[in-house]
């Protein structure tokens, strides 16, 4: 059995593989699909982080508005009062049917929005986050409104960043006046 001779000049080319050009070229582009996918995962990423925090502010922010206004329809007009704006602790304070604890004051300190007990003391933040907080009757003498209108701005408390602010505004009709 003859075997045909094995020509290197003309199968050597074929045999021996990749050139190093073709290796760095192949390189060079995985490196730059791998760095554009890694841009978009971490973009992608960030954007996940701020929505989910603007959503825990915001319905944060909803549900404190749900306490405020279950309990100011609830309302007694026998002390109710719009306590008045000095040191950044503007609120109401009324007496409630829904709560058995006596008065309560809902005021902003900081930018909490806290629900003082006055019987008790005991001060619990509802949202946090929150600003502009303003209680307004719909007309000028208290002993003769209608309704209380509530309105205060919760924002991002993602540091150095402010991204957003929801306003948000009810319109309160206590039932017991």
């Amino acid at each position: 059995m003859r075997y045909a001779p094995f020509h290197h000049a003309e199968y050597g080319r074929r045999l021996g593989g990749f050139t190093l050009l073709e290796i760095v070229i192949t390189i060079l582009i995985a490196g730059v699909c791998a760095g554009l996918g890694w841009h978009s995962f971490i973009a992608t990423t960030e954007t996940t982080m701020l929505r989910d925090q603007l959503s825990r502010v915001t319905e944060e922010g909803r549900l404190a508005m749900l306490r405020v206004t279950r309990e100011l329809r609830q309302a007694d007009r026998v002390g109710f009062d719009i306590a008045p704006a000095g040191e950044g602790n503007h609120g109401i304070l009324f007496t409630s049917t829904a709560t058995a604890d006596g008065p309560v004051l809902y005021h902003l300190a900081g930018t909490d929005l806290k629900r003082k007990i006055m019987n008790t003391g005991v001060d619990n933040v509802l949202a946090k986050g929150v600003s502009d907080l303003t209680f307004t009757y719909d007309t000028n003498d208290a002993a003769t409104f209608n309704y209380v209108q509530v309105q205060f701005v919760v924002q991002s408390l993602i540091p150095g960043e402010e991204l957003a602010r929801f306003p948000l505004r009810s319109r309160v009709y206590p039932r017991n006046f």
